[in-house]
């Protein structure tokens, strides 16, 4: 009977025990346990094991300073997806039916008697905010501040908003919030035993009323410290933080990460014996192998050393290291750089791009310091060679990659100019030998050729054979991992060729093969003969004395061609010397090289004026300018000599001679042929040095061709075209007109010499200037802001007016209005595209000048690419 009734009391408690809103010891006991392992315990279980998978197959990007707090991005958290949404589910639940007191809507609840409410609140912040969902987390542990105050749940709130503000970019909001915990935390670091004493405390104050702050929490504050100063480059405050962090670490394995972390601050701050201090820190036995194996690495880099120099050696030998040889020579070149041994620095660079077979970033980074070495020790061919290797490896985000592509581009002109010249130089040497030497000559070339030949045969399988070992040791090393563990895997096998290969070469077959001959050069010194003739990659039977003789100008004709390339090269590139590398001594050697050769030619010309502005400050100059008054006393070289206002004057008759030669066009065009035909002669006959000479004659055979019955008669007037100005825009109309005689025109016909366009000429009427968007993601209101910012800075007294525009075919366009006429538009056009420091990308973008009527053609046809073609014809 007795049982009984306990039964039925038991039953009664169990039920009256359910209720949410009586605040009773037994109802808050079982809602409490029930928070605590159906949601808190559980959905933490699954978010940790999701973490330790990510952190397992995390790999970390050693070449930078290492997250203090690594995230899974956007592909990587995939994969975490169905356990968050599962601890998401589950506490949801728990907040649901076991909330004390619970209400409809919790945001608006102002207490909670259930003591594990706040960790399933905390508990689905953490999951939002590692699926990267960071708006609805931050409302959460918005929440969790307001609601527990009292509760030690209000500083990890506030610690996880700060989390949420820097992943958010928010870094001013994350920092004052870091601030105020790190303030509480070192007022209760300052606590003494007597505070803890109730009997003996003072009266308390509100800090006192404050929750207290465990060691765990505060080690996650002084990390997150961290982690915001090194997003934020205040690497000497993340110093700060992380040194406080290691004193609350609560693990061995996470105090090395933390102490390689710090080894990379003061690494990057020059700071090498704290840098080494803290890498040695770094290496316990339960440091991960990476982490390890990179504090060995740049501990030596930093400390220097015999005894460091031959742990390193040892690295290289241990065969667990052997995928990694690239990054320990690199290590090892960088340690006998710093030691000033800058021979076999190189020595083990080269190795290290050797070994670079499956890690791009490395191989840059070993061919951009050879490039580096190179280009400090002036020899710039070499250089250029290294950024070119360096600019095909490099991977997205590389750090210097801009840097590097522009500096492979700036240098390759030279090193084709400077090709050139070894290449020229030596084959006329050859040329100019007696025919017996130059057999015996070339017998002794083919047999160093085979020998050489057969030698890098042998170089290539033995380095194809270390390429085999260490991959091996690289599959060896990765047999266990497995694709279907590891989400990273899976992007990575796309990437894997381009990886090994670049990602700048362009797609052929045969890619590897060369039929021709290259030629290796000594920058510093004259190329020796037969370097002109050293081959690679070129088949065995192509290696005949017939088809070394092939390069070499045995005839007159092939020398003189040979001549001129060789005084184009040399002076190419003392230019480049000069102009682009500043390096006015090296450029001087290439100059006197051409007047060396004693040949009169532009060339000749060209380089003694540049000898003459380089010597003009000394009293060297004297030489160079007797040179050209001596040979050159008609060239404008000559006239500036005696008359240093000479290119002003020049530039302000040319300005004058282009609006004369217009006004003479434009009376063409109305059709006074005779006038015209009659001017424009006198100023062939009289003005022979106007800078529009070529103008004038083909508008001359313009004129005639209106008033002439007899086209052939014409001929003398195209050839003088041709004659006096070959290779210009003027002499290939004239060509084209002497095809259109050949067909017997002999009427006095009007012949168009010129396309049918839609499009009229119409000099004198009002203009505007139109420019187009260049790219496809680049927006027309963008192009239009600045080109507005460019007028009111550089045209800000003509008033101009910027408007957008359409065709009929949609394609848009910026007009600038208005101009009195073609050549005040073509000005416009001119400190256009001279205005980068204030365009800077639009300075590139298509612009034209057109007439009113024109526009009016364009907007309703839509045919653009017509006008273009007007424009070059006629503007």
């Amino acid at each position: 009977m007795k049982s009984g009734l306990y039964v039925l009391l038991l039953i009664f408690l169990l039920f009256s025990s359910c209720s949410t809103e009586n605040n009773a010891f037994l109802n808050r006991t079982y809602h409490s346990t029930t928070a605590k392992y159906n949601g808190y315990f559980n959905a933490n279980e699954l978010l940790d094991q999701a973490l330790r998978s990510f952190y397992n197959s995390n790999k970390d990007d050693f070449y930078s300073i290492l997250d203090v707090n690594p995230l899974p991005d956007e592909e990587e958290v995939k994969a975490m997806h169905p356990a968050i949404d599962t601890a998401v589910v589950k506490c949801s639940e728990v907040i649901k039916n076991h909330s004390m007191p619970s209400t409809e809507d919790m945001y608006y609840k102002d207490v909670e008697h259930n003591k594990w409410i706040d960790e399933n609140w905390i508990t689905i912040g953490r999951a939002l905010y590692y699926k990267r969902a960071y708006e609805k987390s931050l409302k959460n542990f918005q929440f969790v501040k307001r609601l527990f105050v009292k509760d030690p749940s209000f500083y990890v709130a506030q610690l996880w908003m700060a989390k949420i503000h820097i992943e958010q970019r928010s870094y001013a909001d994350a920092k004052l919030t870091l601030d105020e915990l790190n303030g509480i935390s070192q007022a209760q670091r300052k606590k003494t035993f007597k505070d803890y004493i109730p009997f003996v405390k003072k009266k308390q104050t509100d800090e006192d009323m404050l929750p207290e702050m465990s060691k765990s929490l505060q080690f996650d504050i002084y990390k997150a410290y961290a982690d915001l100063a090194i997003k934020r480059n205040e690497y000497s405050e993340a110093i700060v933080g992380l040194k406080s962090a290691i004193l609350k670490c609560p693990t061995s394995k996470e105090k090395t990460r933390l102490n390689f972390i710090l080894g990379q601050l003061y690494q990057h701050g020059n700071q090498l014996d704290s840098a080494a201090h803290y890498f040695s820190k770094a290496l316990k036995s339960t440091a991960p192998f990476e982490i390890a194996f990179n504090a060995r690495l740049n501990r030596a880099i930093c400390g220097g050393g015999e005894r460091l120099s031959k742990d390193l050696k040892r690295m290289l030998k241990d065969a667990k290291n052997a995928q990694y040889k690239d990054q320990i020579y690199f290590a090892m070149a960088n340690l006998e750089l710093n030691r000033g041994e800058k021979e076999m620095g190189i020595t083990y660079l080269t190795e290290c791009a050797f070994y670079s077979n499956g890690n791009a970033r490395q191989k840059a980074m070993a061919y951009e310091k050879l490039g580096d070495i190179s280009y400090a020790d002036r020899n710039y061919v070499s250089a250029q060679k290294y950024y070119d290797s360096c600019a095909r490896f490099i991977p997205e985000g590389y750090p210097n990659g801009a840097l590097v592509i522009e500096k492979a581009t700036k240098l390759s002109d030279l090193v084709v100019a400077i090709e050139t010249v070894n290449f020229e130089d030596s084959v006329e040497r050859i040329a100019l030998m007696s025919e017996k030497d130059r057999e015996r000559f070339l017998k002794e070339t083919l047999k160093q050729l085979k020998r050489e030949a057969q030698e890098r045969k042998e170089r290539e399988a033995a380095k194809l054979l270390a390429l085999q070992e260490q991959s091996n040791a690289n599959s060896n090393a990765n047999s266990s991992k497995s694709v279907f563990s590891n989400p990273k895997l899976r992007e990575q096998g796309f990437e894997e060729f381009r990886k090994i290969w670049g990602t700048t070469r362009e797609n052929e077959d045969h890619w590897r093969r060369s039929e021709k001959m290259s030629f290796e050069i000594s920058e510093q010194s004259d190329s020796t003969a037969i370097d002109s003739l050293i081959t690679e990659d070129t088949k065995s039977d192509s290696l005949t004395i017939d088809n070394l003789r092939k390069n070499i100008p045995l005839t007159d004709s092939a020398f003189a061609a040979s001549e001129l390339r060789l005084f184009e090269a040399l002076y190419t590139s003392g230019v480049l010397y000069k102009e682009i590398l500043n390096e006015n001594e090296l450029a001087q050697v290439q100059f006197e090289r051409v007047l060396a050769k004693n040949k009169r030619n532009l060339t000749d010309l060209s380089s003694a004026f540049q000898l003459y502005k380089i010597n003009e400050s000394s009293g060297k100059k004297q030489a160079f300018i007797d040179h050209i008054l001596e040979y050159y006393p008609k060239s404008d070289a000559a006239k500036y000599l005696k008359d240093p206002d000479f290119y002003i004057k020049q530039k302000e008759s040319e300005k004058l001679n282009e609006e004369a030669y217009i006004e003479m066009a434009e009376l063409y065009f109305a059709g006074k042929y005779n006038e015209v035909a009659s001017a424009s002669l006198k100023v062939i006959d009289e003005d022979l040095t106007n800078a529009f000479r070529a103008e004038y004659l083909l508008l001359h055979v313009f004129a005639m061709g209106q008033i002439t019955e007899d086209k052939s008669l014409l001929e003398p007037l195209i050839n003088r075209v041709i004659e006096e100005k070959p290779g210009t825009p003027q002499a290939e109309v004239a060509k084209e007109l002497l095809d259109i005689l050949k067909n017997g025109y002999s009427e006095n016909v009007e012949i168009s010499f010129e396309p049918n366009y839609i499009y009229k000429r119409a000099f004198s009427e009002k203009h505007f200037v139109i420019i187009f968007v260049d790219e496809e993601d680049e927006e027309i209101e963008d192009l239009k802001a600045g080109v507005k910012s460019f007028n009111r800075k550089m045209h800000k007294s003509k008033s101009l007016k910027e408007s957008i525009s359409k065709t009929a075919k949609k394609d848009p366009f910026v007009v600038v209005k208005e101009f009195g006429n073609s050549r005040s538009a073509q000005e416009y056009i001119n400190s256009y595209k001279a205005g980068y420091e204030y365009l800077e990308e639009f300075q590139n973008n298509k612009i034209y000048s057109i007439g009113k009527t024109n526009l009016k053609l364009l907007i309703e046809t839509s045919k653009l690419n017509e006008y273009k073609s007007f424009f070059d014809d006629f503007y």
